[in-house]
Order: C-alpha cells, then structure tokens, then sequence
C-alpha cells in the first residue's frame, strides 16, 4: 500500500492563505490613490483607511458566505466556487464560473511576473535609485524574460507535490517577513527620530496626510477596486481540495480567519508607513531605502551607505521570497482550477488526471502554457514595441538620459492599473457566490438569518455597482480623452486609451472564447458521452446534508 499523499491542516492552510493574500507590497495596488501629488491633485491620504476597511468587511462577507457553502458542498473535489456554481445554478452557469476563475489567474500571474523583476530594479515602479538596471533600448524585454523563466520554473516545482510546495513556501516566507519587518522598523524610525533627520516626524506626517485628504466618488471606487485586490487569493486555494485535509471544514474557517488577519494587518501597516513618509511609490518596500539619504542627513554617510545596501539585499530576497511563493502558489491554483472543468469534459480528460500526489500534472503543463501566453500578450509584445520605438530613435544602446527621454522609464501598464481590471475579475466570483447563498438560505439549504440574507444582497448591489461604474469610467476615460486630444505625447506609454482598448479586448476574448468552446467542443463531446458515465458525475454536484 503506497504512503498517503500529504494534505493541508487548518493551521497550514492559514499560514499559507494568509501569506498568500496579504502582498509583499501592498501599496502597489494603492499607491496612486493615497499620494496628494496625483495627476488631479486629489489622492484620498487618509481615507484610504475607511476604503480599506470597508473592502475588508465586504471580502469578510463573502468570506462568510463562502463558509456556509464549504458546508454543504463537497469541496474534498478541486474547484471551490465552481462547485457552488455548478451544484446550484446548472451545469453551463457553473463551468462559465470555473472558467472566469481560471482566466483571473493567468492574468494576476501577469500582474506578478511585472513587478517580480522590474518593480525591484527599475525607475518606473520605485524612483531614481542607485539600484536601477538598464541593459538598453530592451531592457524591460530582458527583464521580463527572466520573470517568465521564474514562473516556468515553479510550475515544475509545484509538480513534486504539496509536501515540497509548503517547504519551499516556508522558507520563502520566512525570509519575506523578516524582510517586511526590517521596512516597519525603518518606516518607524523615521516618523520617530527626527534628531537624526530633517525635522520631518511622525506627527509632522500625520499633519500632512489630514491636510491631503480629498473624497471623490471615482476615487473611492477605483481604490475599492484596487483594495480588493488585496483580499484576494482564499476563494483561489481553496480550489486545491483534493490537496486539503477536511476540506470543507478546513476552507469554511480558514477564509474567515484569513481575512479578518488581514483586515487588522493593512491598517495597520498603512498607519505605521503614513506615519513614516509622505509620498508612495508603487512599490514601497524598495523605495523606502531611496529617501534613507535624504531623510536622516545628520548620520554619517557610511554609515547609511552600510544600512543602504544591506537593507537593499534583505529586501531584494523578502521581495523575490514573496513572489516566488505567489507564482509558485498561482501554479497550484491554475491546474486545480483547470482539472475539474476537464473533469467535468470542458477540457482533454487527460488535462482532469491526477497523479501520485494528487497534484493534476498535466493540467500544470496547460496552465503554463496559457499563462505564458497571457504574459507574452501583457509583456513581452509591449516590450518589443517599446524598445523597438527606442531603438529606431537613438540606437540599440542609446544613454540612460535618452532612453529615460524617450519614455523608456514610462511603464505601458501601471500596476495599480493590472490591479484594478484583476479584481473585476473577482467581483464576479464574489457576485456568483453570493447570489448562491441568497437562493439556498431562500431554499431554507443554509443556515442563515435575516441579517445575513440582508447583507448578502446589498453586498451583491455594491460590488454589481463597482463592476459596472469601472466599465463606465473606463469607457468614459478613453472617449475623453480622444476627443480632447490628452493623450501622452509619447505613444508607447500607457493610457486611457490603451488601457481601456486592452482591458475591453481581454474581456470580450474571454467572453468569445467560452462560447464558442462551449458551443462546439465542449456540446459535441457531451453529446458522445455515455449516459451512466454523465449521471455519475452529475452525483458529485449536491448538496450534503
């Protein structure tokens, strides 16, 4: 008898959800809606803490909700919301779930591979550093290469099996946070000795952000946007249950426990680093070490030279540690989502296969197949334009004052921008399962009061009015600006335009593609499948007492 495959505790799964969930950089997402020096002058400083919190309370109830589902579906089977989906609102409303849930990933992965490298080593994301790296006209080609060569390689170790993913993702984390707690004691140092600095304290800080602080109803909503981003990632293990102990117990705690952590973890993290600066980056754990200089003037140069580059290192490695074990996560995630929906005959039976460890080897091959080809669709092909834009202005390997001049340190898709459209994506999921929670309490299947039946559906109003102001705003945005001409006078960076031409085109390409697939693949192949071979599986989709 072969030696039982390892699976996930409780406690495993929310050590790993919740450093899964809470980002190594979270102000990526948010960084243009805190700062004062925003293109309208209208960053929302301080608000951006009830924004927080209030997306935390929403996550909280789907959370909530997700819980009771665990509950009464059979979630020891990969898929999560698919499942809801699939046991509750029929077999096509379910597999087009799965398959929105499926392209989320690839596409956050594209998110991913951007900063891994180049929001480490590049002007655009963390500012005029000593630690940028230009390599000519196609430096962000190069870079972008070895971010996808990072994520192919921990798909193959995703392969080897749960025991080997919770080994490397240990290490990687404990490296990570004790990267993240060398930047709080960095950030605290800074809002509290102000003898050694300019004068520039903590409540000199505070005075600022109050006096910063704007409200606008566009703002509001694209840093909700980008703030649920940040609680994203619980729905998305929580497909891996054929790799979790006691599944459905396990996930019905493990998510509200995971968000409630993170709830508490980003505000105060924002409070500590609003204390400490006056301005984010968009990736703040790097750009924190530029102002170290600037900020405590009175300590000897080589002494802030030393902190300089150690803390430099550290947060390269925590950095690097963090996003590995997301990729690495995402590479887990991506199969186990794509194995049902084959096992269901959307895909190749042999995509719905598991092998020793449990763990859907070919569905990881297909996986990093479409992500690469999201990521040569986001990265690689924008990268060749811009350089090739460089190239035929100043040469191959023009100087860093021309390729910066020419637009070489614009970045042709913001992160707060990949951040946003990501969590559209989970709006969806998010409705999907709600809306399942509101017909079975109805149904009287779930144990929920009249409290929870209210919440439910005016969280459902809320994120369907986010979902369809963000498509209004995009629009809106790009019609502007063609017909007062705005547009940046360098074409290759990002946009209103562009991004709303991208953003509109992947939906439409993922709304497409599932309807012709369902519609000719996936209709002739259930046509041809043995009845008792369809009830079988149809058994596996109900609810459990």
């Amino acid at each position: 008898m072969g030696k039982k495959p390892d699976k996930l505790t409780l406690k495993q799964f929310v050590w790993l959800a919740f450093n899964y969930v809470v980002s190594p950089s979270f102000f990526t997402a948010i960084a243009i809606y805190i700062n004062a020096k925003t293109n309208s002058g209208q960053g929302l400083g301080f608000w951006v803490f009830l924004v927080i919190f209030l997306t935390g309370l929403v996550a909280f109830v789907v959370a909530r909700a997700f819980g009771k589902l665990a509950l009464k579906h059979k979630l020891s089977q990969n898929g999560a919301a698919y499942v809801f989906a699939r046991t509750n609102l029929g077999r096509g409303t379910g597999l087009f779930v799965g398959f929105v849930q499926y392209c989320y990933i690839p596409f956050t992965l594209t998110n991913n591979a951007v900063s891994i490298i180049k929001g480490l080593f590049t002007e655009q994301f963390v500012g005029s550093m000593q630690t940028n790296i230009y390599l000519g006209s196609f430096t962000d080609l190069y870079l972008d290469l070895i971010a996808i060569g990072i994520f192919v390689l921990a798909v193959f170790l995703v392969k080897h099996g749960i025991k080997w993913y919770r080994r490397i993702s240990d290490g990687a984390n404990i490296i990570r946070w004790v990267s993240f707690f060398l930047i709080v004691i960095l950030s605290a140092a800074m809002a509290i000795a102000p003898s050694l600095s300019k004068g520039t304290n903590g409540s000199v800080n505070i005075k600022f952000w109050f006096q910063n602080s704007h409200i606008t109803l566009g703002a509001i909503i694209g840093c909700f946007n980008a703030a649920l981003f940040l609680f994203v990632g619980c729905e998305l293990l929580a497909t891996a249950g054929e790799n979790i102990e006691n599944a459905e117990k396990t996930i019905s705690r493990g998510f509200m426990i995971v968000i409630l952590l993170s709830i508490v973890y980003y505000l105060s993290m924002l409070f500590v680093f609003m204390v400490g600066t006056q301005n984010f980056s968009e990736n703040y754990n790097m750009g924190i070490w530029g102002s170290l200089h600037e900020t405590f003037s009175k300590v000897p140069k080589k002494v802030l030279d030393g902190l300089f580059w150690s803390g430099i290192i550290i947060t390269i490695l925590g950095f690097v540690g963090a996003r590995f074990f997301t990729i690495m996560s995402k590479g887990l995630m991506g199969a186990t989502t794509l194995q049902p929906l084959a096992c269901e005959g959307f895909f190749p039976d042999k995509i719905g296969r598991l092998d020793k460890n449990l763990i859907p080897s070919n569905a990881c091959w297909m996986h990093m197949c479409i992500s690469v080809a999201f990521m040569f669709g986001w990265m690689i092909i924008p990268d060749i334009i811009k350089g090739a834009k460089i190239c035929n202005v100043d040469g191959f390997f023009p100087t860093y004052q021309q390729y910066d001049d020419n637009g070489g340190n614009k970045a042709i898709f913001s992160l707060s921008a990949l951040s946003s459209f990501s969590a559209i994506i989970a709006i969806v999921i998010y409705i999907t399962t709600l809306i399942v929670s509101v017909k079975l309490t109805f149904n009287k299947k779930i144990n929920c009061n009249i409290a929870d039946l209210i919440i439910f559906i005016f969280v459902i109003c809320l994120l369907f009015l986010v979902f369809v102001y963000h498509y209004y705003d995009l629009i809106g945005g790009a019609v502007k600006e063609i017909k007062t001409n705005t547009k940046h006078s360098e074409t290759i960076t990002w946009n209103q335009t562009t991004k709303a031409t991208v953003e509109l085109g992947t939906t439409l390409a993922i709304g497409l593609f599932f309807v012709i697939w369902f519609n000719t693949y996936y209709r002739i192949k259930i046509k041809n499948r043995p009845a008792a071979v369809q009830r079988k599986l149809d058994r596996e989709f109900v609810l459990q007492s």
